[in-house]
């Protein structure tokens, strides 16, 4: 083969869900309305994690990974700004300030003696302003803003006593900027203690738990198993002034998981819903209101979920779905309420890719 026709052909080794791409012409992806970006992130998107709107419901950011990066997509134009770490670091979980041009995520290095460090951190939707908002050596995941920007609420999980490489005893924390400092809200010991999100006022707390929990003055003996106590009823109210205890949230509903709560006081979740629709075998989902005087259904995609977002005027829901291909691929959806369509959101119209910086 002659230089010049290796010249013609970029040689990608791509290994995510077991498949392998390589020869792409690349005068045939030009031409196809590729960039170079998507060279090394071909389309459809193979993973896609943790939707979130902005506060203007005019963007939506998400994880895509491997290597775990943000893109920040444009609704209008399908157009994402992907945002990525250096120095093999890695970006996730990404949340919007509602009070601010600027996003936390979860920040995951390295550290000198081989071990992962998790931190929050925040920038600029740009990239710029990067700011390492934590500093504990526990495992972050799915920060939320409150509503006022005032704190960050996000799991956090202790390494494992026994195995230290590993984690461990997952609990509620927050970051406060007006203090600067971070603290452990609940003391659950829980196998998962999220995602979860403040309620208006930031005194009580809608959050997915599973797994057996026990505050750190009893023993693991004393343990309550949440799956035996609640089967699959996974959303609890947790009381800031109370962190030893749980309070679970009756829905109505044959499943209940992924709580997010709105300014209107009502919390949005995940619900099977094969039993509304009859629909048998795979399970199928849509997302539920919850308020104080009871839940109504409020999607009505009726098709198997990963995860959703959902915009603060409940007007916009993200889904998280899967393809009808072999191997299957993540897709992202948006459901409109004022006129209940469906459509596929593609966000990679135009592509940029911008390294966070200080």
């Amino acid at each position: 083969m002659s230089a010049a026709t290796i010249f013609k052909y970029v040689i990608l080794v791509c290994v995510v869900a077991g498949v392998i791409v390589f020869g792409v012409p690349l005068l045939q992806l030009m031409q196809a309305g590729g960039s170079l970006s998507q060279l090394y992130h071909p389309d459809p998107i193979p993973n896609i994690q943790y939707p979130r709107f902005s506060p203007d419901e005019s963007m939506i950011a998400f994880t895509r990974c491997s290597p775990c990066k943000i893109a920040v997509c444009s609704i209008a134009t399908e157009t994402s700004v992907v945002l990525s770490a250096q120095d093999g670091s890695t970006v996730s979980d990404a949340t919007f300030d509602p009070k601010s041009n600027r996003i936390a995520f979860v920040h995951r290095k390295k550290s000198s003696n081989g071990n992962r460090d998790y931190q929050l951190a925040v920038s600029q939707l740009d990239g710029s302003g990067l700011t390492i908002l934590t500093s504990s050596d526990t495992h972050k995941r799915f920060p939320a803003f409150s509503f006022d920007g005032r704190k960050i609420l996000f799991e956090g999980k202790e390494r494992c006593k026994k195995k230290p490489e590993s984690y461990c005893a997952a609990d509620l924390y927050e970051y406060d900027f007006i203090t600067r400092e971070e603290k452990r809200l609940t003391d659950l010991q829980a196998l998962q203690a999220g995602p979860a999100s403040f309620l208006p006022g930031n005194t009580k707390i809608a959050l997915t738990a599973f797994g057996s929990v026990y505050p750190r003055h009893k023993t693991y003996a004393d343990r309550i198993e949440l799956q035996d106590a609640y089967g699959e009823q996974k959303i609890f109210i947790s009381n800031v002034s109370e962190p030893d205890k749980l309070q679970h949230l009756i829905t109505g509903t044959s499943t209940a998981s992924s709580p997010k709560s709105l300014p209107s006081g009502k919390i949005a979740f995940l619900s099977r819903v094969n039993e509304y629709d009859q629909v048998k075998g795979n399970f199928v989902y849509d997302v539920f209101l919850w308020s104080p005087t009871g839940s109504r259904r409020l999607t009505n995609l009726s098709r198997y979920v990963r995860e959703f977002g959902i915009s603060n005027s409940a007007q916009l829901v993200a889904f998280v779905t899967e393809s009808k291909e072999k191997p299957a691929k993540a897709e992202l959806l948006l459901w409109n309420a004022d006129s209940g369509s469906i459509q596929k959101l593609d966000c990679g119209r135009s592509v940029e890719e911008r390294h966070l910086v200080p």
